[in-house]
């Protein structure tokens, strides 16, 4: 059930990235970056109707794949040999 809520208020947010209104995109991006599922960004980013939208969900989905890089890459270095 909460799951599903969840996909109907990031549907809604993906919605709101395409607004007019500068303030409802950007709170719609902040709302993405934090809650939405990867595989829906992915989605919209791939099938959304406006240019923008799906412009604007890509760069979500590179942000999260960059910040995971990151985030392996810093732990693989502390398993290096002498790191410890």
């Amino acid at each position: 059930m909460v799951r599903c809520a969840l996909l109907v208020v990031v549907s809604l947010w993906v919605e709101q990235l395409g607004s007019p209104a500068y303030r409802e995109r950007e709170a719609a991006h902040a709302h993405l970056a934090r809650w939405a599922p990867t595989p829906a960004l992915e989605r919209a980013a791939r099938t959304h109707a406006e240019h923008e939208v799906r412009r604007r969900c890509e760069h979500l989905v590179s942000a999260r794949a960059l910040a995971k890089a990151r985030s392996d890459d810093a732990w693989v270095r502390t398993m290096e040999p002498g790191s410890i």
